[in-house]
């Protein structure tokens, strides 16, 4: 069963080609950038900002999107392999840091563009005083900040993924009403695991404790009890391993649990698309308005 409903489906699958469609509006960034910063900024820290900064994070941002979604069927309900994930989870923090990243480097055009005066930490969106958003005429600055709700959501992930534990998906969640049996079955693999142990360490204390010197045969024999014994237990742990599929289920949330008190869980999927169309909206905003006033 999937982790998203029918109806859920076909929303994103909507957002997904909208988005794709909205890749047109890197053509009307980069126009309004060459207004703000033209090849004769070449080299000053206005024209890095500009290009190195928004243009190249951007492109950065929709291979992300595109990869996490070429990775695997959104709505598959199957356990993704070790693979799966970790791309997808290699391409979430990719995207992560540039959604941050694209901001501050904004920030920087429109404090170059405007003479903003103010030391390097007030140069930023997410500045605590917001200095250089209150620059903004009020208008702007509404539109732009709207309930401040999603920068806040921003800044949050970028700081737990920089300064905690990065960011990881799950492999799979255990159903709640199927949670005692897959603890049963847990304990079963820990047996086996400790009972193979317990053999080995019983051939090998047999070994020393034995007065005969050892053949080249016995060698050969010990060996060979000890690849059937690894044999027999991969075989009953992977019979286990099947057996417990039934009772998991992958649920598509990148999560953070280093501290308790900012435990986070993201639908990934919807929320980056949210993200790059939100960060689209709000860098030709700040780009227009340059163009307005510099012009």
């Amino acid at each position: 069963m999937s982790f998203y409903n029918d109806d859920a489906i076909k929303l994103i699958e909507k957002e997904f080609k909208l988005f794709q469609r909205n890749k047109s509006q890197y053509a009307t960034i980069a126009r309004l950038i060459s207004i703000i910063a033209p090849n004769n900024t070449y080299k000053t820290p206005l024209y890095s900002f500009a290009y190195h900064g928004i243009i190249r994070r951007i492109k950065i941002l929709n291979r992300c999107i595109e990869n996490i979604f070429h990775a695997r069927d959104f709505s598959s309900d199957t356990i993704p392999s070790g693979t799966e994930l970790s791309d997808i989870t290699i391409n979430l923090q990719c995207f992560i840091i540039n959604i941050y990243g694209v901001l501050e480097n904004l920030a920087w055009v429109y404090a170059i563009c405007t003479d903003f005066q103010g030391n390097i930490h007030e140069k930023s969106f997410f500045s605590k005083k917001q200095k250089l958003l209150n620059s903004l005429p009020d208008n702007i600055r509404v539109t732009f900040v709207g309930d401040g709700k999603w920068f806040e959501h921003i800044k949050n992930i970028r700081d737990l993924l920089v300064h905690q534990e990065p960011f990881y998906i799950p492999p799979y969640s255990v159903i709640m009403e199927k949670q005692e049996k897959w603890k049963n079955l847990e304990q079963k693999k820990w047996d086996i695991e400790n009972n193979f142990f317990q053999e080995l360490f019983a051939i090998a204390n047999a070994r020393h404790t034995s007065d005969k010197i050892p053949t080249t045969n016995d060698i050969f024999s010990e060996l060979q009890k000890q690849d059937e014994l690894y044999t027999q237990k991969k075989e009953a742990i992977s019979q286990i391993n099947e057996e417990q599929k039934q009772y998991v289920v992958f649920q598509p949330m990148l999560v953070t649990n280093t501290n308790k008190k900012n435990f986070l869980s993201i639908q990934f999927y919807p929320q980056i698309l949210i993200d790059i169309k939100t960060a689209y909206e709000k860098i030709i905003l700040i780009l227009e308005y340059i163009v307005t006033k510099t012009t």
